[in-house]
């Protein structure tokens, strides 16, 4: 008969002889210790049995003996359970912690890949945690990775530190997430642009708020947007002068032409009596007054002439009150004294901008009321356009960004290419866009692109200026031709 004291030993050593595997497989030193309790528990069993009962005992067990082990048994049972619970938690930690290793080397190798680094801050001030990838971002390539490193607005560029500790701060205390452009300077003197997103958290009551962001480098596809943006001004500006050499060229020729016939058709009318070819006479006269007030509409489209005789207010004023007419919205149209020299770029430029802004409102805004204000003093202009519609789908700096279309993109670079701000809000009660613009500086601008783009126009040779001219040379007989065909 098996002694309940045997059998209890025999499980402690079992016991002690599977941590000793489980310190192997999971080198966790906390199964030394579980070991050494279990080895000296043991020990103690065995030297108490020795000394006070004697192993005959162990051979030829009393029942009333029997019942004296029996709670060392339960013990010996409820530790050796213990044991084999903690080997399968140990194991399956040693497997997390395995599988949050490989996710974390995946998630760096993602983030250099990508050239994003991610961030955290508990102030604007504060270092904070920067990842691998940020270091590089932030430091450059070739800097060494350190513990220490100062915080990420002392790399922000000097005009814009302010701003960035502003959004960082006012995100903290609101909880709000966000994000923004700035550009940045390394330690070498390199500028680039940084995008971040960020969001912000609680780890806990009475922790502070993290802010935690990433960011990458958007230099390249800023100045992929900058060299867009030149390219739509460029294109506006020349549409623009199109437009009026299209329209004084319809004023000039079509449009006297018909006029010229109408007055001819009136006097063949008043030669021809009251007979069928007067009916007729006066029928075809009736037919060039709608071709001519098609042609003084069509003008009106192309070029309006309010903007090159009465300037920039009364031209604002007329998109206005000629959207009002074609929608259901009513304008409010709020303008001052403020008045600039018409038919110059920065002009065209701004009744562009004012033009795709109230579009958009008739258009998209499924508004009922808005508002276009137009002042000005001290140099500067300030455009600000607003309605109580249903607002954008998306947050303003996507909205004017590429991906918002290009409408509210091209905006926003014709005001950033003239030196001016424009700042975006909507929500569920309406959106507004508030335009400044210095005109002073805005017109040095412009007289330097000016000046940029006939430099680096290239100089046409004398063969290339030949080539040119010879399709035009060729044209007149080829014109002739036709019109003797149709003679």
């Amino acid at each position: 008969m098996v002694s309940l004291l045997s059998l209890s030993i025999t499980i402690r050593l079992i016991g002690l002889c599977w941590c000793l595997v489980l310190l192997r497989r999971t080198r966790d030193w906390r199964m030394v210790y579980l070991a050494v309790v279990l080895a000296l528990m043991s020990v103690r069993q065995i030297a108490t049995l020795a000394t006070t009962r004697g192993f005959a005992r162990i051979a030829e067990p009393t029942l009333s003996w029997q019942l004296s082990e029996l709670p060392g048994l339960v013990v010996s049972v409820l530790i050796a359970v213990g044991v084999v619970l903690l080997g399968r938690f140990l194991a399956d930690q040693r497997e997390t912690r395995r599988d949050l290793r490989r996710v974390n080397n995946d998630l760096l190798h993602t983030q250099e890949l990508a050239g994003i680094g991610a961030w955290e801050v508990s102030d604007a001030d504060d270092p904070g945690w920067w990842s691998d990838q940020t270091y590089r971002l932030i430091m450059g390539e070739r800097c060494d990775l350190v513990p220490a490193h100062p915080s990420v607005c002392t790399f922000v560029d000097s005009k814009n530190v302010a701003r960035v500790r502003t959004v960082l701060r006012e995100a903290l205390e609101s909880g709000a997430a966000g994000a923004f452009d700035t550009p940045m300077s390394r330690p070498d003197g390199e500028r680039w642009w940084m995008h971040t997103r960020f969001e912000v958290v609680s780890v806990s009551a009475n922790a502070p708020r993290l802010l935690r962001a990433v960011s990458r480098d958007v230099t390249e596809t800023k100045a992929y947007e900058e060299l867009l943006g030149s390219l739509a001004t460029t294109a506006a500006i020349t549409q623009e002068y199109e437009r009026q050499r299209l329209a004084a060229a319809l004023h000039d020729g079509a449009v006297q032409n018909l006029a010229l016939c109408r007055i001819q058709l009136g006097q063949l009318s008043a030669g021809l009596g009251d007979g069928p070819p007067a009916r007729l006479a006066r029928n075809i006269a009736h037919l060039v007054d709608g071709a001519i007030e098609d042609c003084r509409d069509l003008l009106t489209e192309l070029s309006p002439p309010v903007l090159q005789e009465l300037g920039l207010v009364a031209a604002i004023e007329w998109l206005a009150e000629a959207s009002a007419a074609r929608s259901d919205i009513e304008f409010d149209i709020l303008t001052d004294d403020y008045e600039v020299a018409p038919a110059t770029t920065l002009e065209l430029l701004i009744f562009q901008v004012a033009r795709e802004l109230i579009a958009n409102v008739e258009k998209h805004s499924s508004a009922t009321r808005a508002t276009v204000e137009l002042s000005g003093d001290a140099g500067k202009l300030r455009l600000w356009i607003s309605d109580d519609g249903v607002g954008l789908a998306l947050d303003p700096d996507e909205a004017l960004s590429p991906m918002g279309g290009f409408g509210l993109f091209s905006v926003r670079q014709r005001v950033e290419l003239l030196g001016g701000r424009i700042e975006l809000t909507s929500g569920t009660q309406g959106t507004s866009i508030a335009i400044s613009v210095d005109v002073n500086a805005a017109r040095k601008i412009l007289r330097a692109k000016s000046r940029r783009e006939q430099s680096n126009r290239p100089q046409r040779t004398n063969s290339e200026r030949a080539a040119l001219a010879e399709p035009r040379r060729d044209l007149r007989p080829r014109l002739d031709r036709k019109q003797d065909r149709v003679a």
